[in-house]
């Protein structure tokens, strides 16, 4: 097998800053930014060695071309930015940016995205020999993202040889030619706290992040000619906090320990999908579970076959095998998703 990636990007800035007054700054920049991706997997395969110990495709009996695939993307981009400062302590930020994605269809090929954030050293108002470095923060972006390559129009595939000729087979995925490209949206808001030279400090993050038209493949009935179908699905959502903490308990001339917690939470759950779609089935994890896309259920929800219970919930029994009666109807059996991560870490330095 020869597996080879090729990547070429190039980035061009423009910037500017000066000083519009004295205690108002400015900074801007311009760019360009290029990124292409080409991809060649190639794989041939023998059978049944001929004479043992000689490991060459030309010492077995049968040789077949297993995978032979070509796939490129392009993406150009053109961004901007400004920034204002006021007496180092009051920042805004506005920014946006405009894709071309080869990987969409032509009239949908080119998304805009625009960001907005800012900040306040609170710190910076105040003398205070408890508070060190106090920060409040907000903002507000939107990205764009494109499909996989070659999702424009259906196409057909270059199969093994039949007979000492080329077959080609139609692709069991048929694709929107009205593709459009995702877009995430979030609102994040966040505060620093320094306390006692540092000793102490708390990094604090509240997000609400949106993302619509999900690129994804749905199965269609068979009669259609395909199994699968990739168009914008739906909305998901992901609303959480982050939480950072960090205490120097001990700090001397020759000897310091210091002490940190990270906390995360995040709510994932699937806002809608598109009309006529119930849910939608991800890559299965045995043949009677699988991970689920349905509205108002976690992402990838664990959905299986749950055995029946009363109204107190224990399983009923089965008499005549001792076994749990298994209902014939599927239902959401786990969440994949944690209900928190937490982290903890210390470190001790001598001299």
């Amino acid at each position: 097998q020869k597996y080879s990636i090729q990547e070429l990007e190039s980035t061009a800035t423009l910037s500017y800053n000066t000083n519009l007054t004295s205690d108002l700054d400015i900074s801007a920049s311009l760019g360009q930014n290029m990124n292409r991706r080409s991809i060649t997997d190639a794989q041939n395969t023998g059978l049944d060695f001929i004479v043992p110990g000689i490991y060459n495709l030309k010492n077995t009996a049968s040789q077949s071309f297993n995978n032979d695939d070509r796939i490129k993307r392009s993406l150009i981009g053109v961004f901007g930015e400004i920034q204002l400062g006021y007496k180092s302590m009051a920042y805004l930020n506005l920014g946006a940016r405009n894709d071309w994605s080869s990987t969409l269809p032509i009239e949908n090929r080119s998304y805009f995205y625009p960001t907005v954030s800012g900040s306040f050293i609170l710190s910076e108002l105040m003398e205070s020999n408890l508070i060190s470095y106090a920060k409040i923060r907000a903002g507000w972006a939107k990205v764009g993202n494109d499909a996989p390559p070659y999702r424009t129009q259906d196409v057909f595939i270059l199969d093994q040889n039949f007979k000492g000729a080329p077959r080609i087979t139609r692709s069991s995925n048929t694709n929107d030619p009205n593709l459009s490209p995702e877009f995430t949206t979030e609102l994040e808001l966040g505060a620093d706290l320094r306390l006692w030279k540092d000793r102490f400090s708390v990094d604090f993050t509240w997000y609400d992040k949106k993302t619509t038209d999900l690129i994804f493949n749905i199965s269609v009935p068979n009669t259609t000619g395909f199994n699968t179908f990739t168009t914008n699905v739906g909305e998901i959502s992901n609303k959480g906090i982050e939480v950072g903490l960090n205490l120097v308990p001990i700090l001397t001339k020759d000897f310091e320990w210091s002490f940190g917690v990270s906390f995360t939470k995040n709510k994932n759950l699937v806002v809608s999908l598109i009309e006529g779609v119930d849910r939608v089935q991800l890559n299965p994890v045995l043949t009677t579970i699988s991970p689920f896309l349905e509205p108002g259920l976690p992402f990838g929800y664990l959905r299986g076959t749950k055995a029946v219970r009363d109204s107190d919930g224990n399983p009923l029994i089965n008499p005549n095998t001792g076994g749990m009666i298994v209902s014939t109807a599927q239902g959401m059996i786990g969440d994949p998703n944690p209900d928190f991560k937490m982290g903890i870490n210390t470190e001790i330095k001598y001299k």
